[in-house]
């Protein structure tokens, strides 16, 4: 009985402990993503979420952005000051603008080994190479 117990217990963490994050939208799965941490390490992502959206919400003077990920090209963080990153967005028609952001917007994607997450603040870049084929 207690063998029985423990691997209905276990069963579903087994099953979908290697799934996407939870409710990774449509239009974003699947999307191949470098990150380079702030140690200079790569790694190779894919179906990002930022704080659970599929977009990143940032600010620009006192408004508020939100920005489709689909549309990103690449993010690079310029800096950390205290609870906030300054970022440099730059879009996939060319376009780049700085925003700041929380320091703590957490990130989820995908890896060959399972789901990754991370803050903003510890990233240095982030960019966007597109779908899956």
């Amino acid at each position: 009985m207690g063998k029985r117990l423990f691997l209905l217990i276990l069963m579903p963490v087994i099953l979908f402990g290697m799934a996407e994050p939870t409710g990774v939208p449509p239009e974003i799965k699947g999307i191949n993503v470098v990150v380079i941490d702030k140690n200079g390490v790569k790694h190779n992502l894919r179906s990002p979420i930022c704080d659970g959206e599929s977009y990143l919400k940032v600010k620009k003077g006192t408004l508020e952005y939100s920005i489709s990920l689909r549309n990103i090209k690449k993010i690079v963080v310029k800096r950390v000051k205290g609870d906030n990153v300054e970022l440099v967005i730059e879009t996939k028609d060319g376009k780049s603008d700085t925003f700041t952001t929380s320091a703590y917007t957490l990130c989820a994607m995908q890896s060959n080994l399972g789901n990754v997450s991370f803050n903003l603040k510890d990233v240095k870049e982030i960019i966007f190479q597109g779908a899956e084929k």
